[in-house]
C-alpha cells in the first residue's frame, strides 16, 4: 500500500495549489472590480459598439458596456454617459 500513500500525497499537494491559485486570483478581480467601482462613469466620452434601439453595447474607457438611450444611437456614433449602473444610460452627441 506505500504507493496508494504517495498517490493520496501528490493529490493533496495538487488540490492545495490549485485551491491557493484560485484564491489569489479571486482576490484580484476582487481589487480589481473595487478599484473601477470607484470612479464615476458618468461624463465619459464613448461610441456605440452597437446600435441602440433603445439598447445596445458601448465602448467606453476601452470597455463593452450594456447600454441604453432615450432616442435611437447609430452604431459607430459618439455617446455621453448620463447615469453608470449595471447598464449605463447614454445619449448621443
Amino acid at each position: 500500500m506505500p504507493p496508494l500513500r504517495g498517490f493520496g500525497a501528490a493529490i493533496a499537494i495538487l488540490t492545495a495549489v490549485t485551491g491557493g491559485a484560485l484564491l489569489c486570483r479571486g482576490a484580484a478581480l476582487g481589487r480589481r472590480a473595487k478599484s473601477l467601482g470607484e470612479e464615476p462613469i458618468e461624463g465619459e466620452i464613448g461610441v456605440a459598439a452597437s446600435e441602440l434601439n433603445p439598447a445596445g453595447e458601448v465602448r467606453v474607457r476601452g470597455a463593452i458596456h450594456r447600454a441604453a438611450s432615450q432616442s435611437r444611437v447609430p452604431a459607430g456614433a459618439r455617446i455621453v454617459v448620463v447615469e453608470g449602473g449595471a447598464q449605463l444610460l447614454v445619449k448621443p452627441l
